[in-house]
């Protein structure tokens, strides 16, 4: 499967069809879709995928942007929330998130610093085109993966 797709004259990246339905909530709930959100929609897919059904998320990317927008993207992928504490936040401003699965495995996540640095680059200009690569980046050049047990 070809990762673009031709429309009218353009080419265009192929979002699997759920994750656009996230994003453009993403969009509604946060006010824009950047990649640091993106990242978080991963992430929270890649738990539920590894562990089923996830009972608490620990994001250590603290409150501020774009950082923290890692965690809305967490929020509008999960029935997890800060305000029904299935969500904590640490303020170490890494991009890193721990989930614990029902079946009490533990999934930590941490986003390639190589892909953190060219996030960090992104401007107004660009941030389309890394939401994007981002999304359909394979999990495993996105992220670092270690499971362990509670």
């Amino acid at each position: 499967m070809s990762l673009f797709q031709q429309t009218g004259g353009e080419m265009s990246l192929v979002i699997d069809p759920v994750l656009r339905g996230i994003l453009e909530l993403g969009e509604r709930f946060h006010g824009h879709v950047g990649p640091f959100l993106v990242t978080g929609v991963r992430m929270a897919r890649l738990a539920a995928a590894l562990l089923g059904e996830v009972r608490h998320i620990h994001s250590k990317t603290g409150l501020r942007p774009p950082m923290s927008c890692i965690t809305d993207g967490l929020q509008i992928s999960t029935a997890l929330t800060l305000c029904n504490k299935g969500i904590s936040v640490e303020d170490e401003g890494a991009p890193t998130v721990v989930f614990t699965g029902e079946n009490g495995k533990v999934l930590t996540v941490h986003l390639r610093k190589a892909v953190l640095e060219h996030m960090r680059q992104v401007t107004d200009d660009t941030m389309a085109e890394w939401s994007e690569r981002i999304a359909v980046l394979p999990a495993d050049e996105l992220f670092e993966i270690e499971e362990s047990r509670e």
